[in-house]
């Protein structure tokens, strides 16, 4: 049962207590009135349904009046197992239970004994602290996530890509902000997260993903994630299904594809971050991060933004520990989502670039032939961060799938798009492929920012890795 900010709470009689103005793992705030203003805690355990944008009660008018609603209430008290203990292991014994893999037992781990969101457990029950909008919230014992909750209506997570923090997304949650409610948040390790020693895994950040949308009692949400956020993206859908009402995928990135020579074999165009590509990444960000940095911002997003935000977005990188952004890398780089694909149902559209040399549409294409309800659709534009590069395509684009029930199923493509996708993953004639119009106005996109790079190339001499403007 998903509760926004902002919708009215209605009596079971009829009667209007206020807007919703918080909304908390056990009670919802709710505000009354204009200029003498009173807040009111109601218990989650008081609401009955939500229906049309308004959350009606289970109790009247009357009884309400008869209720101390000027505090927080208590969270739900959890009784005390009666299961006996275990008789104590005898001396020299080994628990059968015992594992030496520190990373199965400690609470970074959100794969063993989670897989189910439909039980009750420490992944869906709330910290019950207040949790400040616009700051930080605890997912784990210690371990603060910074997250930005912008607007009302309904609810669109952005996934940022490796090795940026939500600062990448401006200036679209504030645009999206005007119609939906819309929840931005850094990875653990960058931007204004913390950042602890180890637990970079793929399915550590999934978790985070999921501790963030239950503190902020979050359902029938949209993912929109980008790069190698879409990674995240998908352990979180085949994780934890039920949050999940669609994907929206831009410039997907699944490293371990691009990087495994059978796995490259199956695209049709080819990728400048191959192998060695991301093996030349991962020692240029040992050695020397601010470089590197420096290139990388450059060669994801850098082509078409201003010197100033290029800068802002390389200082917001460098906030996130040296540490958390080698070990993020190597774990995207191991991490491989084609076993789970099959078992996502739900609807995903997959956004690629025809000029993105980073993310190929060949990619996009391959990734929505394996999910069971993937769409791949093509954008004119050039550059790896079609949000910003071709802004107005990618809001029309959400605008469409949230006001629709699902996914189209039609193969006609809709106004933003070029065209109907390619069949890119099979293997065809390079004469086969079907030539792609603009819809952009002229000079908007310029010519590919990437030639083929050269053998036995460094991997900042290389133009195809530092990302010439556009």
């Amino acid at each position: 049962m998903a509760i926004s900010r902002g919708w009215p709470v209605i009596t079971a009689d009829g009667k209007r207590v206020g807007d919703v103005t918080e909304v908390h793992g056990h009670y919802v705030l709710v505000s009354h009135g204009v200029i003498f203003v009173r807040d009111r805690y109601l218990p989650l355990g008081s609401v009955d349904r939500v229906e049309n944008d308004r959350v009606i009660l289970t109790l009247t008018d009357a009884v309400l009046r008869t209720m101390d609603l000027s505090k927080i209430p208590s969270p739900p008290v959890i009784e005390p197992t009666t299961q006996a203990m275990a008789e104590p292991l005898a001396p020299g014994a080994i628990d059968a239970g015992y594992t030496s893999d520190a990373y199965a037992v400690d609470a970074g781990n959100y794969t063993s004994g989670y897989q189910d969101d439909s039980v009750t457990d420490y992944m869906e029950t709330p910290s019950y602290t207040r949790a400040q909008p616009n700051g930080l919230v605890e997912i784990e014992h210690g371990l603060n996530l910074a997250y930005s909750d912008l607007g009302y209506g309904q609810a669109l997570v952005l996934v940022p890509g490796w090795p940026f923090d939500s600062a990448v997304w401006e200036p679209l949650p504030t645009i999206l902000g005007d119609d939906y409610r819309v929840i931005t948040y850094d990875h653990r390790g960058t931007g204004k997260s913390d950042a602890p020693w180890d637990y970079y895994s793929v399915d550590a950040m999934a978790g985070d993903l999921h501790r963030l949308l239950v503190e902020q009692a979050l359902f029938d949400v949209t993912l929109v994630a980008w790069s190698t956020g879409v990674t995240v993206a998908l352990a979180y859908a085949n994780t934890f299904p039920k949050r999940v009402t669609r994907l929206v995928l831009l410039s997907p990135v699944v490293p371990q594809w691009l990087g495994d020579p059978e796995s490259a074999d199956l695209l049709t165009e080819t990728s400048i971050l191959d192998a060695a590509t991301q093996e030349a990444w991962a020692n240029q960000l040992r050695e020397d991060r601010p470089a590197f940095v420096h290139e990388v911002v450059e060669q994801l997003v850098g082509p078409g933004l201003s010197e100033p935000r290029r800068q802002w977005l390389r200082h917001r990188v460098l906030l996130g520990g040296h540490h958390a952004m080698a070990k993020t890398w190597e774990a995207l780089r191991a991490y491989n989502p084609t076993d789970i694909l099959e078992s996502i149902q739900a609807p995903t559209v997959i956004l690629s670039g025809t000029g993105d040399r980073v993310s190929p549409p060949a990619l996009g294409a391959r990734l929505a032939g394996l999910l069971p309800h993937g769409t791949h659709r093509l954008l004119e534009s050039e550059g790896h961060a079609p949000f910003l590069r071709r802004r107005a395509a990618v809001i029309e684009l959400l605008r469409e799938l949230l006001t629709t029930p699902d996914v189209p199923e039609s193969d006609e493509a809709p106004a933003w798009a070029l065209a109907a996708e390619p069949d890119f993953v099979a293997r065809m004639e390079p004469e086969a492929a079907p030539e792609v119009v603009s819809e952009s106005p002229a000079g908007q996109d310029g010519p590919a920012a990437f030639p083929e790079p050269g053998p036995g190339a460094a991997p900042f001499d290389n133009p195809a890795l530092v990302g010439e403007a556009d």
